[in-house]
């Protein structure tokens, strides 16, 4: 609620010509609030911080002092009667580091799993969910871990995907024939933010794969 000549009005019925920026036109509302580790928010929605004007297709949150963290932004549109609507899902998750905006993360992988194939390659299979993706995944990136640490630097290879999906894929890497192998994955945005990784157990790599089939019998059996 908010004090105005005439009485109190709760946010969103505030009378025409008082809202800040001009929007007695009508327009948008954006309002913040801190995200927790568990990625639930709690938006603010008495506290308007930035305003744009009807047709405005990006709105500019200014004067605001965000600590480093995780913060979701909530944006609404009001009338030029001054009624504002009252969707609460209608938000992004925007992540400060260093006071610089970084762009928002994929998901993680949901599951994944690699077995040796003939040719001394990897077989990769995963899993995964575009839920309440707040950056949306591109690709899914594959390393291997040297000295226990995934080598993101040096990448094994970038498997292009998007949306929820399961993919089975053979890497292109040659590995050393009996050489222990330990990949890790993680998915990327278009902007290049990665998502958490993913640490897969080790497997073995085979340069010969079984041995071939000796030969290949059919019958027919009753039902």
């Amino acid at each position: 609620m908010r004090y105005f000549p005439g009485g109190y009005f709760p946010v969103g019925h505030w009378p025409q010509g008082y809202w800040p920026g001009g929007l007695d036109a009508g327009g948008y509302v954006a309002y913040i609030g801190p995200v927790a580790a568990d990625m639930s928010y709690q938006i603010d929605y008495e506290t308007p911080v930035a305003y744009a004007p009807p047709g405005s297709t990006q709105i500019e949150i200014a004067g605001q002092s965000l600590a480093d963290g995780v913060w979701a932004i909530g944006l609404r549109c009001t009338s030029s009667a001054g009624v504002e609507e009252t969707n609460t899902d209608r938000v992004v998750i925007v992540e400060i580091a260093g006071g610089v905006l970084l762009y928002p993360q994929p998901n993680g992988i949901v599951a994944a799993s690699a077995r040796a194939v003939a040719g001394a390659k990897m077989e990769l299979s995963f899993t995964y969910s575009a839920r309440r993706e707040a950056g949306t995944a591109a690709g899914i990136q594959v390393a291997e871990l040297v000295g226990g640490s995934p080598d993101w630097d040096n990448l094994l290879q970038t498997i292009a995907m998007r949306g929820t999906c399961r993919m089975t894929r053979v890497l292109d890497e040659v590995f050393d024939h009996g050489e222990v192998v330990r990949l890790a994955v993680r998915a990327v945005s278009d902007q290049g933010t990665a998502g958490p990784a993913l640490l897969l157990d080790p497997v073995t790599a085979d340069s010969v794969g079984p041995d071939p089939v000796d030969y290949l019998t059919v019958s027919q059996v009753s039902a």
